[in-house]
């Protein structure tokens, strides 16, 4: 029953952590429980996520992820849509950015990452799990590792574009789109090449917030 128990859907996650078990955590006063005499129309429902807030769509991301739902999630997405689904999830959590959510992007980075190496539908999206990476470290403020992984991006998404007809699918970002891609990570770069200087170094030999050491008032962990 929703309100009583705390529920978790764990998957295993990636070669680096063959022996991790990551959990992802359905708070029962955060997600509303999923109802299957509502026949949920999955699809559908994708079409108005670009009109929700960004709560509105960590929510309903959440209710999607939740063992009630994944059977369904299986049945009316294809592997490449699944991906993309993760994908715009990531992006959601990147951009409201606290740092319970950065801890769950991560998590959901790993599993598009495992996609692409394991799923054959799923191989031309390599530039996709980089370009979360990127995201992600740029929203920590760790300026260096972001334009890394955006460079990775952009040179893995010249050597082995996608092949798909992109009409086909339901959800997804805009700036992973091949038609905006390149444009899109070059003012990632450009950013990254230009960040705002830090409002002061930790001086602490053990401080290692997001790991590293220069402080930022956006910092998710800054107080």
């Amino acid at each position: 029953m929703a309100g009583q128990d705390q529920k978790e859907d764990c998957v295993k996650m990636g070669p680096e952590a063959e022996e991790q078990v990551t959990c992802l955590e359905v708070k029962s006063d955060y997600v509303e429980e999923p109802s299957r005499n509502n026949s949920l129309d999955i699809i559908k429902k994708l079409g108005f996520f670009q009109s929700m807030s960004t709560d509105e769509k960590i929510k309903q991301f959440q209710m999607f992820l939740t063992t009630a739902l994944i059977n369904d999630l299986v049945r009316q997405l294809s592997e490449v849509q699944y991906l993309f689904l993760l994908h715009y999830f990531v992006m959601a959590l990147c951009s409201r950015g606290q740092a319970q959510d950065l801890s769950e992007a991560e998590k959901q980075i790993m599993a598009i990452k495992k996609m692409t190496k394991e799923t054959p539908e799923c191989q031309s999206f390599v530039y996709v799990a980089y370009h979360t990476f990127g995201c992600l470290y740029f929203k920590q403020n760790r300026f260096e590792e972001a334009m890394k992984w955006f460079q990775n991006s952009k040179q893995e998404f010249q050597d082995n574009p996608p092949t798909i007809e992109w009409t086909d699918v339901v959800l997804k970002a805009e700036e992973i789109e091949p038609k905006h891609f390149v444009i899109k990570i070059n003012e990632y770069i450009e950013m990254c090449k230009h960040a705002p200087n830090p409002v002061a170094i930790c001086q602490d030999a053990n401080c290692y917030g997001y790991y590293k050491r220069e402080i930022y008032p956006s910092d998710p962990d800054y107080k």
